[in-house]
């Protein structure tokens, strides 16, 4: 699933328009490159002055990545949310996403008025979104009629309707319009900092935080903390099971999202930290283990702080191969071990040790996927 995520945003990002030598170059977008031959450090990514459209869209889509965790928490604690189709929660929800497909529907009918096409008209990076927003829009009403004719959905059959993973699909591909907007390189100044960075940022968060609410099933909160273990051997390794499944697929997301964005720039110092920390409260928020926030924005800030030591120091892909690596490893050992502070762990050290490497190597394999370094020579257009 992440793997077919990263192949997505390769596909929906731009191409170069100028023709280097395929062995010199990677292709990294209109004004981002990396030499991989001589190490030239790439444009810095998310500090583009972003116009003010650009940050109406951040905004509507944080709104709308909100109103999807907002009615995810209601289905988790609610029963009368599975009651109709239509709520409060839904309301909400929806009114996010007009709100986030409205900001570059207007945009593009503001610019048909000054070209002669319509594909001209739409704003770069924001293609795939006004795309993402006719997908929604159609699994929107698509949905309204699965639950009239097969009811509400419960658990993790609410994850897997079709109907709503439609609505995933459309939803990603309208919230990282922000993501391919940076990408598009438009007046990008190396000077800005963090504050300038936020539009893409947000949409680095919202692009992440809609995978890991669609794989909230994994969430390994569900890990059953507590000093002692299940009576029943069987389901107490179970659990251990699908805990580490969960851990794994959280860690893949994560690296994978950051490793595409990396793999084009480097983040302003905080970005990782800024978009760790809004996913894992809204996770957080949505199901349970609050205490995990303190670590994500830990973890998310020894990450800047690593990758702003080691940026002149380190080969660009030796550089994401080890934050690849430490950022999940890292997590996952302040989450551990605040959980066993809080509440306990009846897992053996053994067990709970070998799961933070384990999450390093699921990081680190995901780099290579997402950015195989010299090896990879695309086609130039």
């Amino acid at each position: 699933m992440v793997y077919g995520f990263v192949g997505l945003l390769e596909t929906c990002e731009s191409h170069v328009s100028s023709k280097p030598t395929p062995e010199h170059f990677i292709n990294c977008g209109n004004t981002l490159h990396l030499c991989v031959s001589c190490r030239v450090m790439p444009t810095p990514l998310g500090t583009s002055r972003a116009s003010l459209k650009d940050w109406l869209f951040a905004l509507a889509s944080l709104a709308f990545t909100a109103g999807l965790f907002v009615d995810g928490w209601a289905h988790n604690h609610l029963p009368s949310a599975l009651e109709t189709f239509f709520t409060p929660w839904h309301a909400l929800f929806y009114a996010g996403f007009f709100l986030c497909a409205g900001v570059p529907l207007l945009w593009t009918l503001h610019r048909r008025k000054h070209v002669q096409s319509w594909q001209e008209a739409v704003p770069p990076g924001y293609g795939y979104s006004l795309l993402g927003a006719a997908v929604f829009a159609i699994g929107g009403i698509s949905d309204m009629a699965w639950h009239t004719l097969f009811g509400v959905e419960a658990d993790i059959e609410a994850l897997l309707s079709p109907t709503h993973l439609l609505l995933a699909t459309g939803m990603t591909l309208l919230v990282s319009g922000g993501m391919r907007a940076t990408w598009e390189g438009r007046k990008l100044r190396p000077s800005e900092g963090l504050l300038s960075s936020l539009p893409f940022l947000l949409s680095v968060a919202c692009t992440m935080g809609a995978m890991l609410f669609m794989t909230q099933f994994g969430h390994y909160t569900d890990l059953e903390a507590g000093p002692l273990p299940p009576t029943d051997p069987e389901l107490a390794s179970h659990i251990q099971a699908l805990s580490v499944l969960g851990i794994l697929l959280f860690s893949v997301i994560i690296t994978g999202t950051f490793a595409v964005a990396l793999r084009r720039g480097f983040l302003p110092f905080g970005g990782i930290t800024v978009v760790l920390g809004l996913v894992i409260a809204g996770l957080s928020f949505m199901r349970s283990g609050r205490e995990l926030i303190l670590p994500a924005i830990t973890a998310g800030l020894m990450s800047d702080l690593f990758l702003l030591t080691v940026r002149d120091s380190l080969h660009p892909v030796a550089r994401l191969r080890v934050f690849c690596f430490l950022l999940p490893a890292v997590y996952q050992a302040l989450a551990m071990l605040v959980v066993i502070q809080t509440h306990g762990l009846w897992w053996s050290v053994h067990m709970w040790t070998g799961v933070i490497v384990l999450a390093g190597m699921a990081g680190l394999l995901t780099s290579v996927i997402a950015w195989p370094g010299s090896a990879y020579r695309p086609e130039v257009r």
